[in-house]
């Protein structure tokens, strides 16, 4: 993960939902900041979906208090941030 990280991508996670404190200790390993922008859909298309946006310093505690443990795509990266279209972000 911290090398994929490195590379400063957006980057897709599917059913890494209890391994979320290492996925935030390699990010940040890698360089990424404390509230790069994340999102998890759990159970995706289900009648129950949720879709929590957070930060990878609050990502393991959101993911708790809403009960996500199993079947998540977590998203992480500048890519997804809400004001992204008032940055001057560019894509490789």
């Amino acid at each position: 993960l911290r090398d994929l990280a490195k590379h400063n991508c957006t980057v897709a996670l599917f059913l890494s939902a209890t391994l979320t404190k290492k996925i935030v200790k390699e990010f940040l390993a890698a360089g990424w900041s404390k509230d790069t922008p994340v999102g998890v859909v759990y159970k995706a298309t289900w009648p129950d979906q949720k879709i929590v946006r957070s930060t990878l310093e609050r990502l393991d505690e959101d993911m708790r208090v809403n009960g996500i443990r199993k079947q998540a795509m977590i998203l992480a990266g500048w890519a997804i941030d809400e004001n992204i279209h008032d940055k001057q972000f560019k894509s490789k």
